[in-house]
């Protein structure tokens, strides 16, 4: 949880849409962003927390919720 703390503003907004189940697309669209700002925020979220793709990040997302930490 404490690499999560490392996101940048636009970082952690892209993170709990991840964790709230949204697609690439989907963020992008919310967040009024092209595909490729996401994906950049995507590389950079994914090196500050150790993972290497969007299926390890929820992964990482579902075992902190198991542990009881709440992502809003």
């Amino acid at each position: 949880m404490e690499r999560t703390k490392t996101l940048s503003p636009a970082e952690q907004s892209v993170f709990h849409l991840y964790a709230k189940g949204l697609s690439y697309k989907e963020i992008a669209e919310q967040m009024y962003l092209s595909i490729n700002t996401i994906k950049t925020h995507s590389k950079r979220i994914f090196a500050k927390l150790g993972i290497s793709s969007r299926e390890e990040l929820l992964l990482y997302i579902n075992m902190l919720k198991e542990i009881g930490v709440e992502i809003k």
